[in-house]
Parts: structure tokens; C-alpha cells; sequence
């Protein structure tokens, strides 16, 4: 593999952990492999680690962390030991001796060397690299030249089939665990003892499978081996186990033929990778079976839906081609699972979608909430949008709201919804420099970077300025004025598709700028923005924003039965349907798409439908479950059906759920493990499992979330009282020791401290918030904060080990300050309340003190037009000076 500029190797005798380094016996664009040994045990292990600290490099290997930690099986590299070496990721697997199937492949194939394979119907040039010729063994030295075509796999046939069997077998167990290889190729597979075993997971991901809930991620890149690629990975769609078994094709293929199944320059191997078929191996070399030829070619099917649907299915197909009748008992069976279906049901509404994004791109902008129930496919609308999209068009930037209450979620910091956005501006100007800071953001950047410090970091040729300071109405004014300034500017660089997702679950001050945007605003720009929200969960600040002129709406409706039945084929994938099944799903579904997806899950759960070798199957008896599918619980309450999968995990697994629950919607998992108390290996099958179950999704970066909101709700609302308030404690600790200086983190650290009963540290930090959201212009935000705070210094002054005076004069600051806030929202009742409690909650208060409070309260009187009122009040405040 080639070096690509990274930090150069390390030298031997140098340590990572307790290893000490010899030499790199691996290396790549990403990662390198080296020979290390442990310090103190002496054992001998393969050491992996990133070239450099780029986001590909460390989010690559996270995964392959991730997912070599929560799996065991004899066809997959053991790790036995991972973490963190100079802020880089590192970890350490098996050392195993062996020859590559890239190795093998030389070998079987190096007699035939000397005379290529004909190309029967096949016009692409051969590839200009031959692979270093090896000593053939004399089972494979057949003489060539009396042959008009080689033999298939260079006489080794049945030695191919037993060893790409097992790889499939390994598969199966793989993807019933959740994961993807992402990147199969000869180099990867090393035979020991013949046995294959895969060694390298650098793409490793989750396939999305049945998990109903949707996430918003825009197009993929590109990345991978081009001889392997599958055309959904070139064409930037989303990939699944399906991904892995075209790669398994082009490696059977090329074992057989002696060379992948495509050829050319790197853009000939994608168009054909994309549009043509192979020629079938058969025509390329004598003794292909016809089932074989068959199973390759479908292996290599452009369409996902039209390959083999799970990999045990290919491991019994070439295992029946091999008479090889042999179980493969050392190798555990896969768990059984669905996949994504395919994006049916909308088309009308896409297009209408795709021509108001085609508008914007001319300078037409648009504005359009996607509205229906939960489940109803809202997300998975707004995601097409992003997938079908040219990546030259237009940019693509997803936000997600969270949502509020009192579930485990705390708050969420000022114009939270809005950040991803400006992110995405700061990146560019990384990018592209001081001249792009300026056209952008110009003297906007100042007040932006209050709300994301990352553009104060920018190239810029101007150093940023001090904010000046405003009343608190203006300001807040002036920064709805600078966002939509700079959103303008950004759009113009290239057309924005900016999609946010749940915007009924946004923060005040997001929705009430998003309400901000006036017709002109949005119209006359290269901007489309698209947000989703739940019908049955409109608030007042949402229901204003829908019945704004230039805000069109988009109502999605349930799925009609010939939806849900292809829903159904898809996520089974099966070529022939369980018409009995399926009509029963549709039938009780009645057209939600997370409902289907649970249903089928639950049926799985309850072996009422499973696999059996290659394929799905329904008991003729009712299985050990004693359900029948007419006794299955039909999905119309879904919080019982989260209920249902969360008590079918192991008690480590709900347990560890628990703690995440209590973390909010999305979450670290090294504050996970930290919150959870039990041994790393504890942890690490608890989140494979919860994984696997489809509880969590990893987010990669080492954070995971939630798999749909009504898990963690659900799963909040299971902890019993006293193992909450110790779970929030180790929240508050855990998050404390990392971010107790972030003001966006001032909201979470409350609401843990808070409902740990830890009342003096969680009206602390429920002030400091209250204090940042008015600082921020988040007036309704401050308000709340402010209130909560007020609440929790009561409880304080309740306890006779408070300090009285101490706490009496912030109890004094904090109704003055929600006082300040509801006048300037025009809430002047309620702010002449506040004040009043300001001068009954501090008996200390000085002459300088309760005057300033009078002036307050004449101020909202003299704003009212109540003059006598105003005046009584200003000659209370000369008295008491």
C-alpha cells in the first residue's frame, strides 16, 4: 500500500500503551499495522493505529474498535486490547501467521501466468499490473498450453468454494451482529491453518436493517477498493449487508478467473461496476458449474434487491456446489435480520419536493414543512431528497432538533438547531480561506461566534471585533438580521439545501428565528430549506411558524397495502413471499412504516418467523414461545411495543440502556461506560447488544444515539426512583469533570444535579444557564431557566446547613433577572410580580438596591401608559434612597 503524506512510522522500541513497537508489517492511506509485544505479559500481538488525526482516519478506526469489541467468532481477528495512545486510537488484535487471499490467489493462478485467460465478449484492456509471479505447488502445475482455456480457480476449485464458504459463514454472523466489512478484498482475508479469517474492518458500519426510525445523513462519500466496489458505494447511496456480498462476487470471480470481473482505468471500472455485467465465468475458463456461474452472477447484480439476500444463504449455495455436506459447527449461526426497505409510497411528494430544490438552485429559494404521526416516514422523505441529489448541485447541510422535557433529555443551549448550519459555514471558510470569511460573514462574525466558536477560529484578515453591547430586544433583532445575512452569503457561494429534522422539537430561539425569515428573505435566495415535524405534536411557536405565507406544508399519509407488502419483501428479502405473513402485517399495520418495522421484529424476536440455513421460514406449530402470528401483540401503542424490545435485553444490556436513557437522546460512549459502573468487558457486550437490538446507533466519534426517541423515553420512565437519582449523579460527575467551564453544557449539568437532589449545585448551574440564554437573546429559554433556578433556591433555603444570607441575596438576583427578561418580553404583570418577590426574598437588600427595583416597576407601568402608577412607584424608589 502506498504512503499518503502522513506522519512517518515509528520507530522500533518506541511505545504505544503497553506495547512496544517493531516493525510496521502493514500500512495504508489511514492506518498502520505493526509487530508489537506487551511490556510486562510478553505476548506477541498485531498493534493498529492511525497515520494521522484527520475525521476519516479517527472515525475509521473507532468503528473497527466498536466493532471488533462486541464480537467473538472464529472467522474474525480477535481483539484483546484497545485505547488511546497521544490522543490517537489504537488497539491490538491476535498476531496471526498465514498467507493473504491475495496470496493465495498468486499462487493458484501464477502457472497460468505466462498465458492470459481469453476474453470471450469482453472489450476492456486488461490491467496493466501482473502480480509478482510465486513458485507454483505441483497440485496446481497443469500444463497450460494443452488447454484452450485454463482451468477455473487454476485447478483449485473445490479449495476456493470450501474457503469463500466460510467467509460467507463468517458474514452471516457478522450482519446478524449489526456490522458491514465495507471494504472485503483478497488483502483482507488471511488463510490460517486454510482457514480464513478477516483481519481488517477500516469501513466497518452498522447496516441501518428494520430499525424504523430513519436518521438524517447526507450523501456518502465515495471510499473503498475500486476493484470491489459495489455501485451503491460509488454512486454515494446507503450500503448494506447486500454491499458485502457483491464485494464476496468480485472475489469469487477473480479467485476463478484470475482477475476481477472489471478491468480498465479506475473511471472504466466504475461505469462498468455501475451499468454492465460481467461476462460469466464460464466463458472465461472450463469447469465452471452452472449453479456456480449462476451464484456469481447474481452475487453481482447491480440492484441490491436482485442479489442474494443474506450471506448464509451464499455459504449453503457454494457448500451444494462443492458437495462439501459438511456443517460448519465451530462457526456460530448469524441472528436473523431485516433491512431497509426500499423508499416507496412518496414519489408524488418527492417530485414536488425535487422541483421546488431545482428552483432554489436558480435562485428561487423555498420553504417546506413535511408533516404526519410519528413513524409515518417523514425523516426517511427528507433524507431521499439528500441521497438523489447531485453532490456538484447543491450543498447539502442536516440538522436535528432534540427534544425537551423531563425524560432524561435536559436542555438544549441557544439556537441549538441552527449550529449545524453554522458549523458548515466555518468548515467552508477553513477551506477556503480569509477571502471567503469576509464575503460570508464580514463583521457578522463576532456576534455568530457567541453561538458557535468555531467561526471565531476562522482564516479571517480582520481580528474579531467586541460585540457592542445593545438592549436586549435589538440585539436579539440583530442577530436574527446577521443569520439570515450570512445564510444569504453562504447560499451564494453554492445553492443551499439546508433539511432540519423534528423542528417542532427546536428551541425557542431557533424556531422564533427560523419565523423570523421573511418572504423576501426566503424567495430571493439560492436557498431551500425542508423540516420535518409530528402532526400530533404541534406547539404554539410551530403552529405560527406553519401559517406563515411563504411556509408551504407537505401532510404525509399512511402507506396504501401494495406499499407495505413491497416494505415487507424488502426488509425479508425475500424472492418469494410468505403471502400468509404478509397479508396479516398489512392487514394489522394499516400502513405505518415503524410499525411494520416492529411488527417484523417482534415476530423475529418470537422465532414465529426465522431463518432455517438459506432461508425464512414459519413453524407448522406454534414455536417454544407458544405465540402463534394471529396471538402476535399488534403495534397499536407504540410505547408498548418499545416497551416489549427493551425487556428482551439482557440485564447488563437494559441496565447500561438505562444509563444512556438518562443521558439524553444522543450521547459519548466514554461517559456511557463512565456512568455505567461495570468492567470494560461488561460494557463492551452490553453495547454490542444494545447495538445489535437496535437500542442505540453508533454516530461514529465515539458517540452513539438513540434508535428512535420513544426508546429513551420509555426507558427513562422504567428507572426506579432511587437508581435515578444515583444514575444522575454519576451523569453530573462524569459530565462535570469534562465540560464544567462550556456554558452549552450549564442546562445538562443542572437538570442531572437537579434531579439528583443535589439542589445547591443544580441551582448553580441553572442560574449560570438562565444568565447565558438571557445573555444569547433566548428569552423564553431564560425565562424557564430562571423559574427553575428561583425553585431549587427555595429548596436550598430550606435546608438549615445553607448559608440563609447568602442564598437570600441570590434568591434577590435571580427574581430581579426574571423580572428583567419578562419586561422585556412585554410579560410586565408578571414582571412586576418578579420584582416584588426580589424585595420580599433579600430583608438585607441596600437603599441602592430596593430603589433600583422600584425604578423596574415603574418602568412597566410607564410602558402601559399607567401613569400614576409609574410615578408612585419613582417616588417609592426617592424614599428609599
Amino acid at each position: 500500500m502506498r504512503m499518503h503524506g502522513h506522519r512517518s512510522l515509528m520507530a522500533e522500541g518506541n511505545r504505544i500503551g503497553p506495547y512496544r513497537i517493531f516493525e510496521a508489517i502493514g500500512q495504508g492511506g489511514m492506518g498502520v499495522v505493526y509487530r508489537a509485544r506487551h511490556v510486562a505479559s510478553h505476548r506477541a500481538v498485531a498493534l493498529k493505529t492511525v497515520r494521522s488525526a484527520d475525521y476519516l482516519s479517527l472515525n475509521g478506526l473507532r468503528r473497527e474498535i466498536l466493532a471488533l469489541t462486541t464480537i467473538r467468532h472464529p472467522g474474525i481477528v480477535r481483539m484483546v486490547d484497545h485505547g488511546t495512545h497521544e490522543g490517537l486510537p489504537w488497539y491490538a488484535m491476535d498476531l496471526l501467521e498465514g498467507e493473504t487471499l491475495r496470496r493465495f490467489g498468486e499462487r493458484i493462478w501464477s502457472p497460468f501466468r505466462s498465458q492470459p485467460t481469453q476474453r470471450l465478449y469482453h472489450t476492456h484492456t486488461p490491467t496493466e499490473e501482473t502480480p509478482d509471479a510465486v513458485e507454483a505447488s505441483s497440485a496446481v502445475a497443469l500444463d497450460a498450453a494443452n488447454v484452450e482455456r485454463p482451468p477455473a480457480a487454476g485447478g483449485e476449485l473445490g479449495m476456493v468454494l470450501s474457503i469463500m464458504r466460510r467467509v460467507c459463514a463468517t458474514l452471516a454472523f457478522l450482519h446478524g451482529e449489526g456490522f458491514i466489512n465495507g471494504d472485503l478484498k483478497p488483502e483482507n482475508t488471511l488463510l490460517v491453518d486454510g482457514a480464513p479469517v478477516l483481519i481488517d474492518f477500516g469501513l466497518a458500519a452498522h447496516h441501518p436493517g428494520g430499525s424504523g426510525r430513519e436518521w438524517l445523513e447526507a450523501q456518502q462519500a465515495m471510499w473503498g477498493t475500486l476493484d470491489y466496489m459495489p455501485p451503491e458505494r460509488i454512486r454515494g447511496e446507503l450500503v448494506d449487508a447486500r454491499s458485502d456480498l457483491y464485494s464476496v462476487g468480485c472475489i469469487l470471480y477473480e479467485l476463478i478467473v484470475g482477475e476481477p470481473p472489471f478491468t480498465g482505468s479506475p473511471p472504466s471500472r466504475m461505469r462498468q461496476h455501475q451499468f454492465q455485467p460481467p461476462v460469466p465465468p464460464s466463458e472465461r475458463v472450463e469447469g465452471v458449474p452452472p449453479d456456480l456461474d449462476r451464484t456469481i452472477l447474481k452475487l453481482l447484480s447491480k440492484e441490491m434487491s436482485d442479489r442474494f439476500g443474506y450471506a448464509d444463504e451464499v455459504a449453503t449455495v457454494l457448500g451444494d456446489i462443492a458437495q462439501e455436506n459438511r456443517r460448519l459447527t465451530n462457526y456460530p449461526p448469524g441472528r436473523a435480520y431485516l433491512y431497509r426497505p426500499r423508499f416507496v409510497g412518496r414519489s408524488s411528494e418527492l417530485a414536488q419536493l425535487v422541483s421546488l430544490r431545482e428552483r432554489a438552485a436558480t435562485g428561487m429559494g423555498a420553504f417546506v414543512l413535511i408533516g404526519g404521526e410519528s413513524g409515518v416516514g417523514k425523516t426517511r422523505l427528507a433524507m431521499e431528497l439528500t441521497r438523489i441529489l447531485p453532490s456538484s448541485r447543491m450543498r447539502v447541510v442536516t440538522s436535528a432538533a432534540a427534544p425537551l422535557g423531563n425524560s432524561g433529555a435536559g436542555r438544549v443551549p441557544p439556537l441549538h438547531a441552527v449550529r449545524s448550519l453554522l458549523r458548515a459555514v466555518a468548515d467552508y471558510c477553513q477551506e477556503a480561506g480569509a477571502d471567503a470569511t469576509d464575503r460570508i460573514l464580514g463583521p457578522r462574525r463576532s456576534v455568530l461566534a457567541l453561538y458557535e466558536p468555531l467561526l471565531a477560529h476562522v482564516p479571517a484578515h480582520d481580528a474579531l471585533e467586541p460585540v457592542a453591547p445593545l438592549p436586549v430586544e435589538p440585539a436579539r433583532q440583530r442577530l436574527f438580521r446577521y443569520l439570515t445575512e450570512t445564510l444569504t452569503a453562504f447560499s451564494q457561494e453554492k445553492p443551499l439545501l439546508w433539511v432540519l429534522d423534528d423542528v417542532g422539537w427546536a428551541d425557542e430561539l431557533s424556531l422564533a428565528y427560523l419565523a423570523s425569515m421573511s418572504r423576501s428573505d426566503v424567495e430571493n435566495s439560492w436557498l431551500f430549506i425542508v423540516g420535518t415535524y409530528r402532526s400530533e405534536e404541534v406547539s404554539d411557536p410551530l403552529s405560527a411558524l406553519l401559517e406563515l405565507p411563504h411556509v408551504s406544508t407537505l401532510e404525509l399519509e399512511r402507506l396504501d397495502a401494495a406499499e407495505v407488502r413491497t416494505m415487507i419483501r424488502d426488509m425479508l428479502a425475500l424472492p418469494n413471499p410468505l403471502e400468509r405473513f404478509i397479508t396479516f402485517v398489512e392487514r394489522q399495520t394499516e400502513g405505518n412504516p415503524f410499525f411494520v418495522a416492529e411488527y417484523l421484529r417482534a415476530a423475529v424476536t418470537d422465532r414465529i418467523l426465522y431463518r432455517d440455513q438459506d432461508a425464512w421460514c414459519m413453524p407448522d406449530q406454534p414455536p417454544e414461545s407458544g405465540r402463534t402470528i394471529e396471538s402476535l401483540p399488534l403495534p397499536r401503542a407504540l410505547r408498548d411495543l418499545v416497551d416489549r424490545r427493551l425487556h428482551m435485553l439482557s440485564p447488563a444490556a437494559l441496565q447500561t440502556g438505562l444509563a444512556a436513557a438518562v443521558l439524553g437522546r444522543e450521547l459519548s460512549i466514554d461517559v456511557l461506560r463512565e456512568v455505567s459502573k461495570t468492567t470494560e468487558e461488561t460494557f463492551a457486550a452490553a453495547l454490542g447488544e444494545l447495538i445489535r437490538c437496535q437500542v442505540l446507533e453508533s454516530l461514529g466519534g465515539g458517540e452513539v444515539r438513540f434508535a428512535h426517541d420513544k426508546l429513551r423515553e420509555v426507558a427513562y420512565g422504567q428507572i426506579p426512583s432511587d437508581q435515578l437519582c444515583e444514575l444522575h449523579s454519576l451523569a453530573a460527575d462524569a459530565l462535570e469533570s469534562r465540560w464544567s467551564d462550556n456554558p452549552d453544557w450549564w442546562a445538562t449539568l443542572a437538570h442531572h444535579h437537579t434531579h439528583a437532589q443535589q439542589v445547591e449545585q443544580g441551582a448553580r448551574y441553572l442560574k449560570l444557564a438562565a444568565d447565558h440564554a438571557r445573555d444569547t437573546h433566548a428569552n423564553a429559554e431564560a425565562i424557564a431557566l430562571y423559574r427553575a433556578a428561583i425553585e431549587q433556591a427555595q429548596r436550598v433555603l430550606l435546608r438549615l446547613s445553607a448559608d440563609a444570607a447568602q442564598w437570600q441575596r441570590t434568591m434577590a438576583e435571580l427574581h430581579e433577572a426574571l423580572g428583567d427578561v419578562l419586561s422585556l418580553a412585554a410579560r410586565r404583570d408578571e414582571a412586576r410580580t418578579a420584582y416584588a418577590e426580589a424585595l420580599t426574598a433579600n430583608p438585607h437588600c441596600t437603599p441602592a438596591q430596593v430603589a433600583r427595583l422600584h425604578r423596574k416597576t415603574g418602568k412597566t407601568w410607564e410602558a402601559q401608559h399607567q401613569h400614576d402608577d409609574a410615578l408612585e412607584c419613582y417616588a417609592q424608589a426617592e424614599r428609599a434612597l
